[in-house]
């Protein structure tokens, strides 16, 4: 094989490795700056980019101080270009032209009165009870 050949082998396989499909979840509140909680694990804080690698129902959950806790089961579908057979040309063959799947959530958090600490934590825990982690059924 001669160099060009090499070269353009290696180029191509680079072009394979590299996908072009970007999947994210753009959470945004009002106010902003609210923790967010993705399938009860920490992400961040709004405004807030988070990738996914798999479409399906994420439950997210928003706490701020002062603030009433919001919970959200967002189900992500797939755009026309995640089935088959066109995922393999948009993920494989043409990662040239990338494509962003963005999914946006906006929620507005109700302020809450004074509450004591312990009445927070049981109401905390009522959400985390409601989820499906938590052992709640869905709504």
């Amino acid at each position: 094989m001669d160099r060009w050949t090499t070269c353009l082998i290696a180029a191509f396989m680079l072009l394979l490795l590299s996908g072009c499909a970007q999947r994210i979840l753009h959470i945004e509140s009002l106010p902003p700056g609210a923790d967010v909680y993705i399938n009860g694990e920490a992400a961040g804080r709004t405004p807030l980019e988070h990738p996914f690698d798999f479409y399906g129902k994420f439950e997210i959950v928003l706490r701020h101080t002062n603030h009433q806790s919001r919970r959200i089961v967002h189900e992500a579908s797939p755009p026309w270009y995640a089935y088959f057979p066109m995922d393999i040309i948009v993920e494989f063959i043409l990662p040239v032209f990338p494509l962003r799947d963005v999914h946006r959530i906006e929620a507005s958090l109700q302020k809450a009165g004074k509450i004591d600490e312990a009445l927070r934590k049981d109401l905390d825990e009522k959400v985390q009870a409601e989820s499906p982690e938590g052992g709640g059924k869905e709504k």
